[in-house]
This record gives C-alpha cells, sequence and structure tokens, in this order.
C-alpha cells in the first residue's frame, strides 16, 4: 500500500486550532490564511480531535453573536464541532477506506497523522480548490466584536511551536 499522498492531503484544506483557543482565534487565523469558508476548522482537545467547515459556524455566530466568539473552541467540540472519529496514519493508510469510514461518521473527516504529528485531512465529501476565498463569515464576526490580530498564539500553540523547534 502505498499511503496517502501529501497532494490528497493538501487538497482537503484545514486549520488546525486548540481547544484552548477562541472562536475569534479560529476566525482571525482564517483571515490571516486568506482562507475560504468551505476550509475546515480542525480543533486538537488534546489528542482528540472536532472539525468542520468554517461556513457551519455561521447560524451559530447569528444567534449568539459576540458571546459567541469568546467561546473556546474545545467548548465547541462534540456539537458545533463534531468529533472526528476517524484517524490514519499518512504512510500506512489507504486514502478510499479513510474516506469511506469517515463518510458514517458526523464530521465525515479523518485526521491524518504522519509520525504521530497532526498532518491534515481527509474529507468523505468534494473539495474545492485552493484559490477560492470568501470573507462572508469573517465579515459578520467583525460586526460583532473585534477579531485578534495576526500573530497571536494561545499557550498550547507557543508549546507546539517550541516543541516543533527543539526537534
Amino acid at each position: 500500500m502505498a499511503g496517502i499522498t501529501d497532494q490528497e492531503i493538501d487538497r482537503n484544506r484545514c486549520i488546525l486550532m486548540y481547544d484552548d483557543e477562541t472562536v475569534a482565534d479560529a476566525l482571525a487565523a482564517l483571515r490571516d490564511a486568506q482562507g475560504a469558508e468551505w476550509w475546515h476548522l480542525v480543533v486538537d482537545a488534546g489528542g482528540a480531535y472536532g472539525a468542520a467547515t468554517y461556513s457551519s459556524l455561521s447560524d451559530q455566530l447569528k444567534k449568539e453573536q459576540a458571546a459567541f466568539l469568546s467561546k473556546s473552541l474545545g467548548a465547541l467540540v462534540g456539537g458545533v464541532l463534531p468529533k472526528v472519529e476517524t484517524m490514519g496514519d499518512q504512510a500506512a493508510s489507504d486514502p478510499a477506506a479513510i474516506k469511506d469510514k469517515a463518510a458514517s461518521t458526523a464530521s465525515h473527516v479523518a485526521v491524518i497523522t504522519a509520525s504521530g504529528e497532526f498532518r491534515g485531512i481527509l474529507t468523505a465529501g468534494a473539495t474545492r480548490s485552493a484559490g477560492l476565498f470568501s470573507s462572508d463569515l469573517v465579515g459578520l464576526a467583525g460586526q460583532y466584536a473585534e477579531l485578534p490580530k495576526k500573530g497571536l498564539l494561545g499557550s498550547k500553540r507557543r508549546q507546539a511551536a517550541i516543541a516543533k523547534k527543539s526537534k
């Protein structure tokens, strides 16, 4: 088995966030990456993951407004962000089998790791091309509260960056 290629993973655009960061942080990360609402927000909740498209946050944002922006991403895992039930190793997994397995879950997402590190996702559904950009959700959030400036890091993100540098 050849495993999952980098190209297969890269087609499924996502942003990895941590459970101690907020919805506002996640939207700032989407803005900074010049991402689109079809991209997936993936939250690392201590080795367990939650994932959904950014567009799935829209209804909750409209309901709760500024209060939703200040919620921790960890509080959304299992609710707005369905738990990811399918995981696979990039080198040892068959992409078709992983996608089939993910299709029967609430998230429709499989987290892919390489040497135990988050590498990306595969989705059971279709993907979009990398060039499309939509800022409606980010603009909507800006009506309710100011989004964090570029470069702000939560404590888990800082720890991960330090660990990566020391390797």
